[in-house]
């Protein structure tokens, strides 16, 4: 055979081979762009997605809470004629980073505020979804609108909640309910952002 033809078919086989090569890489590259904009688009993963309306949640709202089963959670350096505890029992995470809790503000005069409030951790938010009043159960929150957890009048006790004990690292603390409930249980070792966020 001749030698140019030999050539030249080798050189052919090694273009097809680099040409495979090439295609190798290219797929993938764009698997892990992929795999990348999937995780993006999880609902846990994501800050963005509307939260379910008051028909839906209704029919997922937590007994009325058991004042011997509350997390007393005491925020420090903030002067308050409140208490504040929260039913570890009540914990639930939802699509969009949020985290949803049971809250008892008691004043020392004896007035008791029961609120059911979820947190959105990827957009620093927070609002009231329902009001526990005595004798009448839950009843739909009358502001139950987002707002920023700074604004919040009652914004230490929401301020720890958020750096650090449900929230960090921009969503809940730990997608398992048992590991929010023992962040819940030693607050103080969370608070503040002290340490970061569980991969549980």
């Amino acid at each position: 055979m001749n030698k140019h033809v030999v050539a030249s078919r080798g050189r052919a086989a090694r273009l097809v081979i680099a040409g495979a090569a090439l295609g190798l890489l290219a797929a993938c590259s764009n698997f892990g762009n992929q795999e990348k904009v999937f995780e993006e688009d999880l609902p846990e993963y994501r800050a963005d997605l509307p939260d379910a309306d008051w028909t839906v949640i209704a029919t997922r709202l937590p007994a009325v809470p058991d004042p011997k089963k509350l997390v007393k959670v005491d925020p420090e350096m903030v002067q308050t004629s409140f208490t504040y505890g929260v039913d570890p029992d009540s914990l639930r995470i939802d699509p969009g980073r949020i985290v949803r809790y049971t809250l008892v503000s008691q004043s020392d005069m004896g007035a008791t505020n029961i609120s059911y409030e979820a947190m959105r951790c990827g957009m620093r938010q927070v609002r009231n979804i329902a009001i526990a009043r005595p004798g009448e159960g839950w009843q739909r929150a009358y502001n139950d609108a987002w707002r920023p957890i700074e604004a919040v009048n009652r914004t230490a006790v929401q301020n720890v909640l958020f750096k650090g004990v449900l929230c960090a690292g921009g969503g809940p603390a730990s997608m398992s309910l048992d590991v929010l409930r023992k962040r819940l249980t030693y607050w103080r070792q969370h608070a503040y952002g002290v340490e970061a966020r569980d991969n549980q």
